[in-house]
């Protein structure tokens, strides 16, 4: 059975020299190739990142909803709390006409 986490997919990545030496020297230190190095380093940085976008997307959520209720709060007190259709289709001339007893 194939291991589903083997690398065998590629991908080119040009870098400076600067990077590639320092690349080599830290691969080294961990006793991998490079692009065992680099594969890692990748596979982290996206984690990080989809991490991090997971979290922006919870706090979008909860603020949506903390500012839905606020503008729903600020509407029911401009209104009056009266429901949006009847306020808006009884205008100033339009009242409601009392009943003679």
């Amino acid at each position: 059975m194939a291991n589903p986490r083997k690398r065998n997919q590629d991908i080119r990545v040009r870098v400076t020299a600067e990077v590639m030496e320092r690349t080599k020297r830290v691969a080294d230190l961990l006793g991998m190739p490079p692009s065992t190095l680099a594969s890692l380093a990748l596979a982290q940085f996206i984690a990080q990142q989809e991490r991090g976008l997971v979290m922006v997307d919870r706090m979008a959520d909860a603020i949506g909803g903390q500012m839905g209720q606020e503008f729903k709060t600020q509407l029911e007190a401009q209104l009056g709390k009266a429901p949006v259709q009847q306020k808006l289709f009884q205008g100033p001339g339009r009242r409601k006409k009392k009943k003679r007893g």
